[in-house]
């Protein structure tokens, strides 16, 4: 158990700043109060803790606050490559929105391709076409951050048209429908879209 002691706490709520206390119990926080409030832990909650002496942190002069989402990223492979993420965490961000601009890790099939220089850092790591098998190899690296999963829609075009500037036909877009289903059972997220780009 943590008491993270003394911070100017931003609580994500709306309301403001407040100099305070947050107690944390394993990975959930179990209370936030002004400042001494949690220190002097009331008998309920006392035998509710499981460690009644926590370790402190001071964070005179310091912000604690709920993690940052960054919600346009293109980290998809290099959460593979840099799971640690320290561009990211050192911000303190602790979840992404990924597969932004029409432009995903997964699905990867038929023509589609990931950009050069993510194949080139990947090399034999890239060994995926679903999301699931992505999902697979992004669990196995374990990232600091979590991760949202969007589906792009030049993915999936790439996938089953390739990358000539033809109209898809009504059979194609059946067949990007059916692999976008499949992702988002899978665990995608959604949809993303790119309408510049090939």
């Amino acid at each position: 158990m943590t008491l993270i002691k003394g911070g100017t706490i931003i609580d994500g709520t709306g309301k403001p700043a407040f100099v305070g206390d947050v107690l944390v119990d394993g990975d959930k926080v179990v209370d936030v109060g002004s400042l001494g409030s949690i220190e002097s832990v009331g008998l309920k909650t006392q035998e509710t803790l499981s460690d009644p002496d926590p370790e402190t942190i001071d964070a005179s002069g310091l912000i604690v606050s709920p993690g940052f989402i960054d919600a346009h990223t293109h980290s998809d492979a290099y959460l593979v490559i840099e799971p640690d993420a320290p561009s990211k965490v050192s911000q303190g961000i602790t979840t992404e929105l990924n597969g932004q601009c029409g432009g995903s890790i997964a699905p990867r099939y038929g023509e589609a391709r990931l950009s050069s220089d993510w194949a080139a850092i990947l090399g034999e790591r890239l060994t995926w076409r679903s999301l699931a098998e992505y999902r697979e190899v992004l669990s196995a690296a374990k990232p600091a951050v979590n991760t949202v999963q969007f589906i792009g829609h030049n993915t999936l075009r790439s996938s089953v048209v390739g990358y000539g500037a033809t109209v898809s036909s009504p059979s194609q877009m059946k067949e990007m429908s059916r692999l976008l289903e499949q992702a988002l059972d899978e665990g995608g997220w959604g949809l993303t879209t790119g309408l510049i780009y090939q």
